[in-house]
């Protein structure tokens, strides 16, 4: 009897914390509506560095808030592809990720687009959401691999020179 209550609650308190289209919808509204209002702010204090990684030029865009907030945006161009990384934590926790390749070969607008957009609560993976033609277009994708991507930049962002 203990096992089917047990499991009873344990069936309960799983459906209710399950994310309903509904509810991905309330958590991707309000952390865009974070990430939008801490952006705003974003000229006034950001700092800009260039980096050279696995012989890419690497351009870093980063504003730190007094709030505890920050964004972090890493972009380059390589083999024919505009690259595109932005970070947005809330009192140091990830909470929004963007990823974006767009195929731009030199001197053309973009032939197709891919981007990506991560939503993060209590520090795991929320949801996301794909638009366009790229690596969460078949199985092999991962979504989760963002977040070694962010932990990666992490370090790389702590060795520029302050």
């Amino acid at each position: 009897m203990q096992k089917i209550i047990f499991l009873a609650i344990l069936f309960i308190f799983g459906f209710a914390l399950a994310q309903t289209p509904e509810n991905e919808n309330e958590l991707r509204t309000h952390i865009n509506l974070l990430y939008q209002e801490n952006q705003k702010e974003c000229s006034v204090q950001q700092k800009n560095a260039v980096t050279n990684s696995d012989g890419k030029i690497e351009f870093w865009k980063v504003c730190t808030f007094e709030n505890g907030n920050r964004i972090l945006q890493i972009e380059s161009h390589s083999e024919q592809t505009f690259n595109q990384e932005v970070y947005f934590e809330e009192d140091g926790k990830l909470r929004y990720a963007k990823e974006t390749r767009d195929f731009m070969p030199m001197d053309s607008f973009t032939q197709v687009a891919w981007n990506c957009e991560f939503y993060f609560e209590k520090g795991q993976l929320a949801t996301y959401i794909s638009l366009g033609h790229g690596k969460t277009e078949n199985d092999e994708g991962e979504p989760e691999s963002i977040i070694a991507m962010y932990q990666k930049r992490l370090k790389e962002f702590a060795a520029i020179k302050q």
